[in-house]
């Protein structure tokens, strides 16, 4: 008897994978929330990038920002 290809592996981890991505971009976007305008600016953000940079740093969308690539690129 042929066993059958353990697909069901692969579509888990896959699903694990996107899990874990969504839980840490919502946590790094909550802990910028947190953060006041006066403390965005001395580290050189703007408030209408918060999403974008939370989406770069958590492999969810392509890195642009030159202090995220700096940092660790994704794998």
């Amino acid at each position: 008897m042929i066993r059958p290809i353990p697909t069901h592996r692969a579509w888990h981890r896959r699903v694990l994978a996107d899990a874990m991505t969504y839980w840490q971009e919502r946590s790094t976007r909550r802990a910028l929330h947190e953060l006041d305008r006066r403390t965005l600016a001395d580290i050189g953000v703007d408030a209408s990038e918060l999403t974008s940079i939370a989406a770069e740093s958590s492999t969810h969308a392509q890195l642009t920002r030159l202090r995220i690539v700096a940092a660790g690129s994704h794998a």
